[in-house]
C-alpha cells in the first residue's frame, strides 16, 4: 500500500463529491460550513479530515492510520414542499456516499461510518446533511 498524506485524502473525497452533477466544494472550512447565510448555496459541500488514529507501525517511517473524512453538503428546501427536498437531500446525501465509496481503492480501504439526518437552519429554507467516512491508509510519519 502505497502512502496517502491525510491531505489528499481530504482532496481525493473532495474531488469524488465534486465529481457529481451539480455539486460544489465550498471555500468554507466544514468547521464553519453553513453557518453564514452568505456561504449557502445548493449543492455547496465541505470535506474535513476529523481524526486518526494510529493502527500498526509497518516501518520506523510509517504507520497505518484509522482516519475519519466527514462531508456535509448544503440543500436548498422549496418552501411550498419541504419533505419531497428533504426526500431529494437524502437521495443526494445517498449519491454522495456512493461517489466517495467508489472512489479509486488503491491506496486507501475507506468505509461509510455515519450518515446524520438532515439538519434544517433556523428559517427552513436550507438543510444540511453529513456523512462520517472512516478510512485507513498508510501515513508517513514525521
Amino acid at each position: 500500500m502505497a502512502v496517502l498524506a491525510r491531505s489528499a485524502l481530504r482532496q481525493r473525497v473532495a474531488a469524488a463529491v465534486g465529481a457529481l452533477s451539480g455539486y460544489d466544494e465550498s471555500r468554507t472550512p466544514l468547521s464553519l460550513f453553513f453557518r453564514d447565510p452568505n456561504t449557502r448555496r445548493h449543492g455547496a459541500f465541505a470535506v474535513a479530515v476529523a481524526e486518526s488514529v494510529p493502527l500498526t507501525r509497518q516501518k520506523p517511517s510509517r504507520v497505518f492510520l484509522d482516519t475519519v473524512v466527514d462531508v456535509a453538503i448544503g440543500w436548498k428546501l422549496k418552501p411550498k414542499d419541504q419533505i419531497a427536498s428533504l426526500d431529494a437531500a437524502l437521495d443526494g446525501q445517498e449519491a454522495v456516499s456512493v461517489a466517495v465509496l467508489g472512489m479509486s481503492l488503491a491506496d486507501v480501504q475507506i468505509n461509510l461510518e455515519r450518515v446524520g439526518a438532515p439538519v434544517l437552519n433556523e428559517s427552513g429554507e436550507w438543510a444540511r446533511v453529513d456523512l462520517s467516512f472512516r478510512a485507513v491508509h498508510l501515513c508517513a510519519v514525521v
